[in-house]
């Protein structure tokens, strides 16, 4: 018997979301550049801090859906939280 991990109240409080690929997040992409800003990189060198393609972090600065492990990445990157709540993803 298969028996999901999440209830939905977990998956919606993590700002996690069910898309047609599955989970995903949106990053609040204020917080992205401010995160940068803070310390002096470019998207360039958040790009290679955690590690994802250039169309993968535009799309995550555009507030567009990625996959959660897309989101652990920069937020590793960064060492500070960027997942929008639910008010701030306009859900």
């Amino acid at each position: 018997m298969f028996r999901e991990p999440y209830s939905s109240f977990t998956i919606r409080t993590l700002g996690l979301r069910v898309g047609p690929a599955g989970l995903v997040v949106r990053l609040n992409p204020e917080s992205v550049r401010t995160e940068c800003v803070a310390r002096g990189w470019s998207l360039a060198m958040l790009r290679r801090r955690a590690g994802l393609s250039r169309p993968t972090v535009a799309k995550a600065v555009r507030g567009l859906p990625v996959r959660p492990q897309t989101a652990w990445r920069i937020q590793s990157a960064l060492g500070a939280e960027v997942v929008a709540s639910d008010a701030d993803a306009g859900h």
